[in-house]
């Protein structure tokens, strides 16, 4: 189970959820629940809730005190930006796995470069996804051919990766068109 924790009407929030979405994923909100058969289920989170599930994954958008002291279920995996100290700051309070995401090298998924039209993405380090696969470094050309901002495209790479959809290459769409590909390349010795 995935939670993404947001204020409302947050940009990216809602990308990620359409992407999720599109790539089959069911999603619970307050205002709606689809299910599209997918390998997971992912849930919009606005305000402290109590979570009581197991190999969950939880991605917070939002750097503010809204959500600070969440309780956590112990086996939770963290998504964040790397500057989101509240984020940060939760996940260290329940001893949370953290996988953040930004331009830097020491993020766990980071941007290598990025043009109009694509950007290129890389794991820097081993992860363990939810059915305890570990996932090598890999470096993801992923396409775009709608303005997605490459912090979407990256959390929501996270989340398919932890989820264990790990394909060569996967398409993330709208309406199942065509919108992101992610290319992923696997090193047997670390990066080239």
């Amino acid at each position: 189970m995935v939670l993404l924790i947001s204020e409302r009407k947050n940009k990216c929030a809602a990308e990620v959820s359409e992407i999720l979405i599109n790539h089959g994923a069911n999603n619970i909100s307050d205002k709606n629940i689809c299910e599209n058969g997918g390998k997971f289920t992912f849930i919009n989170l606005y305000k402290k809730s109590e979570i009581l599930a197991s190999k969950i994954i939880v991605v917070y958008f939002d750097d503010n005190e809204r959500f600070l002291k969440q309780a956590l279920p112990e086996t939770t995996i963290g998504i964040c930006e790397e500057n989101n100290l509240t984020a940060l700051e939760n996940f260290k309070y329940n001893n949370s796995v953290v996988i953040t995401c930004g331009t830097g090298s020491l993020n766990t998924i980071s941007i290598s470069s990025i043009n109009e039209n694509s950007l290129l993405a890389t794991l820097q380090r081993s992860i363990i996804d939810i059915y305890g696969n570990v996932i090598s470094p890999a470096e993801f050309k992923i396409r775009l051919t709608k303005p997605y901002s490459p912090y979407s495209a990256m959390v929501a790479a996270a989340v398919l990766l932890l989820n264990g959809i790990t394909p060569q290459i996967f398409w993330i769409s709208e309406k199942f068109l065509p919108r992101i590909q992610l290319k992923v390349v696997f090193y047997d010795k670390g990066f080239k």
